[in-house]
């Protein structure tokens, strides 16, 4: 398994390349000080939520394996992950559908 995005702008290539319809709004001056925290909380978690139903098991299994990696590597996207995206999977009311997905990268990490 390849490693975890380094930066916040790799981080929004690889969930730009999962789903491409995910396009945040930011002008460019505010890219380059985009947090994973804000891409969370401000830009990838509506989108997320409104759009659940819509993804493919593909891309939900690449998303849990994008998370699981993120979640490896203490720091700010470890952190951001799990307080700004999975402690909210219950509000977006996605956090049972996506388990299955999370549970699995997990796995496949360990290995």
């Amino acid at each position: 398994m390849k490693p975890a995005p380094s930066s916040p702008s790799e981080f929004l290539s690889e969930l730009n390349a999962i789903f491409p319809a995910f396009a945040p709004q930011t002008e460019p001056e505010e890219e380059a000080e985009l947090t994973y925290h804000a891409i969370f909380l401000f830009h990838f978690n509506p989108f997320f939520g409104e759009n659940f139903e819509k993804f493919t098991p593909e891309q939900l299994k690449a998303f849990a394996r994008l998370l699981a990696r993120s979640s490896v590597v203490p720091g700010s996207l470890e952190n951001a992950v799990d307080t700004c995206f999975l402690e909210h999977t219950r509000q977006m009311k996605v956090s049972r559908e996506l388990a299955k997905y999370w549970r699995e990268a997990q796995r496949e990490l360990e290995q």
